[in-house]
């Protein structure tokens, strides 16, 4: 990609104390894009750039990935938030 036919738009979100990074583009109703492990919010760009003229996508960094926070002693699973909650 040489040039993005859409602005970028770089924001952030407190969620919970973690501050989330995600990237906003297009216009259009919203999808929200959500990467898997270990990916971040730039696997979309492809699909943005096909597809913003028609959707306005929202694509999060999840906690601990890319731009967004990586809360020190945090656990980033299913078993980690099962022992914080369990105290």
């Amino acid at each position: 990609m040489t040039t993005f036919p859409f602005p970028i738009e770089h924001k952030r979100a407190l969620c919970n104390g973690v501050n989330i990074h995600y990237i906003k583009s297009g216009s259009g109703p919203v999808v929200l894009s959500m990467h898997g492990w270990p990916e971040n919010s730039r696997e979309y760009l492809s699909i943005i750039e096909r597809l913003g003229d028609r959707y306005t996508f929202i694509s999060p960094d999840l906690r601990g990935f890319a731009d967004s926070d990586k809360p020190f002693g945090v656990r980033g699973d299913k078993q980690g938030e099962t022992q914080r909650q369990s105290g």
